[in-house]
């Protein structure tokens, strides 16, 4: 089948080469226009809110990931806008959801590389402090990584939580 130029899927798939880009105002032009041809195409809803979201626009970004939730529930890209969205709206969280984007992005080998560095650079750290003759910095610091473990254990489920509560805002089509 061919498609036209003004088809919405065409337009959304431009909305997200330009949001990729960075060019926010243009993807926000091209899914606007997308949504006009198709007010439930979800690419270009949640192309909307990411766009939205990265001008500072969070209740805009709520509602176009809402929006995109109300038609197919399991959207991952529009699941990604929202947690984006608590990302955006809690320190805590947000701390945890960039943290672990930025290990989990690549390979198997890179996230558990990255982890064993981590540890690795906490031990020669607490090695080096002894060595130095700072022992009182070595209870510090092994409590800053005892922190760091707990709230790496429980921040994924404080993060599922925020977004279940977020998700039960979010209503669904009646034909759904």
């Amino acid at each position: 089948a061919t498609r036209e130029p003004s088809d919405s899927e065409i337009l959304a798939l431009l909305a997200q080469v330009h949001h990729q880009r960075g060019e926010n105002d243009e993807a926000t032009r091209f899914a606007r226009e997308a949504m006009e041809r198709d007010a439930e195409n979800i690419a270009a809803l949640v192309v909307l809110g990411f766009c939205d979201l990265a001008r500072g626009d969070v209740d805009g970004a709520r509602e176009a990931a809402a929006w995109a939730l109300q038609v197919d529930p399991m959207n991952e890209p529009a699941l990604a806008l929202l947690g984006a969205i608590k990302a955006r709206s809690s320190i805590v969280l947000g701390l945890w959801w960039r943290f672990q984007v930025f290990v989990t992005a690549g390979s198997s080998t890179r996230t558990v590389s990255i982890l064993v560095g981590l540890y690795l650079l906490y031990r020669v750290m607490a090695v080096a402090l002894v060595d130095n003759g700072l022992d009182a910095w070595s209870l510090p610091l092994s409590g800053l990584w005892i922190a760091f473990c707990v709230y790496t254990w429980f921040a994924p489920a404080m993060f599922l939580r925020a977004l279940r509560r977020e998700l039960q805002r979010v209503t669904l089509r009646p034909d759904f």
